[in-house]
């Protein structure tokens, strides 16, 4: 099966070098899912061209919630939604453009699951077969939608905003207990009791999938190492994939190699695979 996985992605992935804002992405279905700020929130979805409802994968840029583009995660879209799964792309309010607060980034990131939740008939997904992935800032954002608390947020209605499993490429924020209190609350808008990941863990938590580069100096490998060792002594479903070697962003499509993105789909795939929300290989002979 890994030589129909390598035959097919070169099919669905090209290089993605530059990253547009306002984004342009002319091969997906746009949907406005909020206005705030004075302007409509957007997102785009790739379907996943089957009859039968599919599970669905959110992909939320990095930018260290001061920019970046829903450009980021083109190739893992198309790449997702060939696969047999709808994925999407989603933007969110950023400080260079609409100078918000990383909660306010977040309370975005938790529309636009509700958004999708709602509307699950239209885009033919199963309501509970929800994975929120994204990249370091917008991988904290991914796992933030099921760990703090709407309240924090000020997300209100009825509808879920939990993912049903994360996929995150070099995370931010999993474990921010070095950081001073003070200065925490300054910069994200919210106390840091209240939005440290590792902190919130309980007794509930999604499957997760984690990749990260071991010489990644924005992000240390260590604070997710303590988040995973957290989520497993709770017997939770995560999973770590350490990259010797590789810096911050490693996993982004169109770099001087493509090695790493390769991998890490590779592992998303067969994460996705072994908890039931990815099909299996079509056979072949």
């Amino acid at each position: 099966m890994k030589y129909f996985f390598f035959f097919l992605l070169p099919l669905v992935c090209f290089a993605q070098n530059s990253r547009n804002y306002p984004p342009v992405i002319t091969d997906a279905q746009e949907h406005i899912y909020k206005k705030a700020s004075g302007i409509e929130l957007k997102l785009w979805v790739y379907p996943s061209q089957q009859k039968k409802k599919t599970a669905v994968i959110l992909f939320f840029f990095g930018g260290g919630f001061r920019n970046g583009s829903p450009e980021q995660f083109i190739a893992q879209a198309r790449y997702f939604a060939s696969r047999g799964i709808s994925a999407i792309v989603v933007d969110y309010r950023v400080f260079s453009r609409n100078h918000v607060k990383p909660i306010e980034c977040l309370a975005d990131a938790k529309d636009a699951i509700q958004w999708v939740r709602r509307n699950a008939e239209m885009l033919n997904i199963s309501p509970n077969k929800i994975i929120a992935s994204g990249g370091s800032a917008g991988g904290y954002l991914a796992a933030a939608t099921y760990f703090v608390d709407r309240e924090i947020t000020g997300n209100v209605g009825e509808i879920d905003e939990k993912p049903n499993a994360l996929v995150l490429f070099n995370p931010a924020g999993m474990d921010v207990s070095k950081i001073n209190e003070a200065s925490f609350t300054a910069r994200f808008g919210a106390a840091k009791s209240e939005c440290n990941l590792i902190e919130l863990v309980g007794d509930k938590a999604p499957p997760t999938l984690i990749l990260h580069g071991d010489k990644d100096k924005i992000v240390s490998i260590s604070t997710v190492r303590n988040f995973t060792q957290k989520m497993n002594a709770l017997g939770h479903n995560c999973t770590l994939v350490e990259y010797i070697g590789e810096p911050h962003g490693f996993f982004n499509y169109g770099r001087l190699t493509n090695g790493p993105f390769y991998h890490t789909i590779a592992e998303a795939d067969a994460f996705l695979r072994g908890i039931g929300l990815l099909p299996s290989f079509p056979q072949t002979r």
